[in-house]
This record gives C-alpha cells, sequence and structure tokens, in this order.
C-alpha cells in the first residue's frame, strides 16, 4: 500500500477530522511538512476538511526568506489560505 492510501485509510478509521472542520497546518518548507500539505491536498473533497497553511520565519538561517517565498507562491498558486 503507498503513502497516500494509508494515510486516506488511517484518516478514514481514526476519525482525526470532519469534513466539516478547519485544520490550520504549521509547514516549515521541508520534507516532512510538504509531504503532508501534499497528503491533505490530495484528500478526496468528502474527507478533506477545509485546511489553510501556517508559516513563522524566525531568519535563523539566510535560507529562510527563500523559504518563506515558495510556500507563499505555493499556496497562492493551489488557491490555499496563508498566514504568516
Amino acid at each position: 500500500m503507498d503513502m497516500y492510501s494509508e494515510f486516506l485509510e488511517n484518516c478514514q478509521e481514526n476519525l482525526y477530522w470532519k469534513p466539516t472542520d478547519r485544520l490550520l497546518l504549521a509547514v516549515s518548507g521541508g520534507v516532512d511538512s510538504m509531504v503532508l500539505l501534499d497528503l491533505i491536498q490530495r484528500l478526496p473533497k468528502v474527507v478533506r476538511p477545509w485546511f489553510g497553511m501556517v508559516h513563522v520565519n524566525h531568519q535563523l538561517r539566510e535560507a529562510s526568506i527563500e523559504e518563506e517565498k515558495f510556500l507563499v507562491d505555493y499556496c497562492k498558486s493551489a488557491n490555499i489560505s496563508f498566514f504568516f
């Protein structure tokens, strides 16, 4: 079974949320959080809650500004609400 199928099955079996719930995903731009974002996006509408993304730029690395820009652009192109 692939990762998406396992995720979907797990969400349905454990009832993590209802489709009417609102979910705020904390996304760093790293692999783990981007995979979670992708999995949530791919859920069927009957299972997927409304969701938005939040990102905190602590400006601890030079790459932080570019990572934040990438996430803002990603959300715009995918029509995902983005919160700082």
